[in-house]
């Protein structure tokens, strides 16, 4: 009988120490989980960051609708290198409005 109310007694102590440490461990997994991120707003991209590159290199051929601007694709391999992702473009007073996104260094 005494050995019965141990092993019970023991069981409800394991129980309750493995469902505390689990309940620890999904609220710790939902904080790390949490995507912190940095934007970035930037007006124009007609410029160049950097002067090298030869400008007059095309990476496809496009119909005559098209027209590459290779200075904004250098700026933007360069900001892809860094991290950024390029979310989304608009157009405000006849200037394009580049938004960009990667997740805060602390989460790199």
């Amino acid at each position: 009988m005494k050995r019965s109310i141990f092993l019970i007694s023991a069981f409800a102590v394991l129980l309750i120490a493995t469902l505390a440490l689990a309940n620890q461990r999904s609220s710790s997994d939902k904080e790390s989980d949490k995507a912190e991120w940095e934007y970035l707003v930037l007006v124009g991209g007609r410029q160049s960051l950097s002067s090298s590159g030869n400008n007059k290199m095309a990476k496809l051929s496009l119909d005559g609708s098209f027209r590459e601007h290779f200075p904004l694709e250098m700026n933007l391999d360069k900001l892809g290198a860094e991290g950024w992702e390029l979310v989304t473009v608009t157009m405000a007073r006849d200037e394009p409005i580049y938004y960009l996104k990667r997740l805060k260094a602390a989460a790199r």
